[in-house]
Order: structure tokens, then sequence, then C-alpha cells
């Protein structure tokens, strides 16, 4: 992957404006940009249910049935603790302190995802590169999807506005097996992971891999002899609620009506980094406190790509700051008033990005159904 740069990235008066002001936030509230005492007490709240759903599965032999619901809410803790704990801890805005960061990082482990090659596609490649084809791993679309005008377009595209629920239901099934493999070769690939694939790193990622498969389906079927019927139904169902929730959730946050797919020219963007932020990011449901609650704020997205060290639970409140200061400096700010209209606009892309050929101008001024 060729290095990219981007046109006067470190002479942002954009980014330097939302600083000035978020920091003035910050100081005249007299709080810290870390977990205040709400998130502490969400984090404790769904590792708690976490334990507890584990814990109660094991004993629900005999009842194929509530084996099955207890292990369906189970699998639900997993999205919320991705949503609410590990996408924060992998930021490092649970904590300034670096070591509590990667304790609670680790909560991604346990629901079946390796932290540490999340970091480096998540934070390094998509926070940097978003919408950039061949350099945000978010809009690879393996073929079977079309996410930005630069990829290619098959004819089967013209129908994945109606097969992506499908195919996002069974994205976190991926997740868990094939996808930390792949992201490893590409790790080791890169110059920031040259030497990652130690003997320690790998086995790590194995034993992870074994303890999650092992306390979800082992255990369950073969020392607490519980329903496979039961086990692998809830496993399955379970997944494909995760998956779906977790792509509507960041998908709604970059490929709808009106975002940007940044061209590279020369490995050079001809845009400011904190302009291109806010040209391909967009936010829904801003002012509402209980999609804020369930999804870590995920919806409030421009101030997390800005300033991802600073914890959800503070976006809310920030949200309106950072959209003064885009508007204050001439620079449009993408914003859906509920859920339904990103989810709807995000369809509406997709149908747009899977039947039309067209340039970036173009794509500013076409007519959307």
């Amino acid at each position: 992957m060729e290095k990219v740069k981007f046109a006067g990235r470190n002479k942002s008066e954009l980014l330097s404006l939302m600083k000035q002001r978020i920091d003035e936030y910050f100081r005249s509230n007299n709080i810290s940009q870390y977990a205040n005492t709400a998130m502490k007490l969400k984090i404790g709240l769904w590792l708690l249910l976490w334990l507890v759903s584990i814990v109660a599965l094991y004993f629900t032999a005999g009842n194929a049935w509530i084996t099955f619901f207890v292990g369906f809410f189970h699998m639900f803790t997993h999205v919320m603790i991705a949503f609410n704990i590990a996408h924060d801890a992998n930021h490092g805005a649970i904590s300034p302190s670096g070591k509590i960061n990667r304790l609670f990082a680790y909560s991604l482990d346990l629901i079946g995802s390796n932290s540490e090659l999340w970091r480096f596609s998540h934070n390094q490649q998509h926070h940097t590169f978003v919408n950039i084809e061949g350099h945000d791993g978010s809009v690879e679309g393996y073929k079977l999807f079309r996410f930005c005008p630069a990829a290619p377009r098959y004819w089967y595209h013209r129908y994945q506005h109606l097969y992506a629920p499908i195919i996002y239901g069974i994205s976190t099934i991926n997740f868990v097996t094939a996808k930390d493999f792949k992201l490893l070769r590409q790790y080791v690939q890169t110059k920031g992971g040259q030497g990652a694939a130690t003997t320690g790193f790998i086995a790590r990622l194995i034993a992870w891999k074994l303890f999650y498969f092992g306390y979800l389906i082992i255990l369950p079927i073969f020392v607490f002899k519980l329903s496979i019927a039961a086990v692998v139904a809830f496993f399955l169902l379970g997944h494909i609620l995760d998956g779906t929730l977790l792509a509507f959730i960041f998908q709604t946050g970059h490929i709808t009506n009106g975002t940007s797919y940044p061209e590279v020219e020369n490995n050079q963007v001809d845009k400011n980094w904190a302009v291109h932020i806010v040209e391909t990011t967009g936010d829904y449901a801003p002012k509402s406190y209980l999609m804020q609650w369930f999804c870590g704020a995920i919806n409030i997205h421009v101030i997390h790509h800005l300033f991802p060290k600073i914890c959800h639970a503070h976006y809310i409140k920030l949200a309106p700051i950072i959209k003064k200061a885009a508007h204050d400096s001439g620079i449009e700010y993408r914003e859906f008033p509920t859920f339904y209209d990103a989810v709807a606009s995000h369809f509406n892309e997709l149908k747009m990005l899977g039947t039309l050929d067209y340039s970036m101008e173009e794509k500013k001024t076409a007519k959307r159904a």
C-alpha cells in the first residue's frame, strides 16, 4: 500500500479551531476527556451481564428453549461490549493510563476478535484514510460489494442494496474466524508490522480464539451437556443480530448520500485531513441519549474521527461545538435527524453505487431517488 499524504495535514485551521473550542469546553466544565462516572458504570454493567449470562447458560441443561434465549442474550452482550467498551479502549479513550486502556481493550479478544490487529486495521487504516479505495479496509467490498466509485462494478452489484442485510448479518462470523488471519498477513507486510508476528503474538491470537469457541461451544456442549441444536442456534442467530447491528451502526457513519470518496493523485489527497474527515463522515440521531448509550455514541461520528481519544460519553455535548466550527469554516456538515434516515440513506447510496458508473464530479450533482 503506497503512502498517501493529505494537503497541508499539519496546518489545519479547522482542526485547530475545533480543538480550541473543545479544550475550552472541558476546561470551563472542569471535567476530564476520559470516562466519567456514567461511562464507568456502563462498562461494569455490560461486563457483568456478559459474565452472568454465560454462567447462567451453563446451568440451563434440560431446557433447550431457556438455553437458546439465555445464549441469545449473551451474544447481544458481545456487540454491546464492542460498541461501549472495546471501541473506546482500543482508541485509548477510557483512561489516561495506557495500561488501563489496554486491559479493557482485551474485551474485544474476549468476544472473538484480536484487539492488536483491530487497532492496526481500524485506528491506522480506517481512521486515517476514510472512504479511500485501497487504503481504508472498511470500503473493501471483496467484490461482494461496491462501496465506493473507484471500486470495479460487477453486474450483481445492482442488487447489493437487496442482499446487503444478509451479508451484514453473517459478517461477525467472519470476524471471529478468518478475518484476523487475513489482517495478520497485511500486518506483517507493512512497515509498522515488521516483527509483530512473533511466536508470542501468534500464541496469543490462537489462545484467545480457543478461549472464545471454548466457552461458547465446547464447554456448553461437551462439559455441561447442553442441547447441540440450542447452542448452534443461539451462536448463529446471535451473530446475525450482532452483525446486523454492527454493520448498520458503522456503515451509516460513512457510506450515505452526500459523502465524499477522495481520489488519490500522485500519492496525495488534495484536501486537508480534517476537512477530509468532515466530508467523509456524518452523524445521525445526534440528540438521542438512548442511541448514544446503546451504541457507544458511534452515531455521533465526526467528533470521534477527529478526536478519537475523547471518551464517547462526551460526544453528545461536543457534537454541536464541532458542527458550529465546521459551519464557521464554510464546510458542510452531514447530519441525519434519525437512525432510520441514516439507514435509508445508506441503502440508497448502495443502490446508486451498484447501478451507476460516475465520476467524482458527477456524484456530487447526481439526483438521488
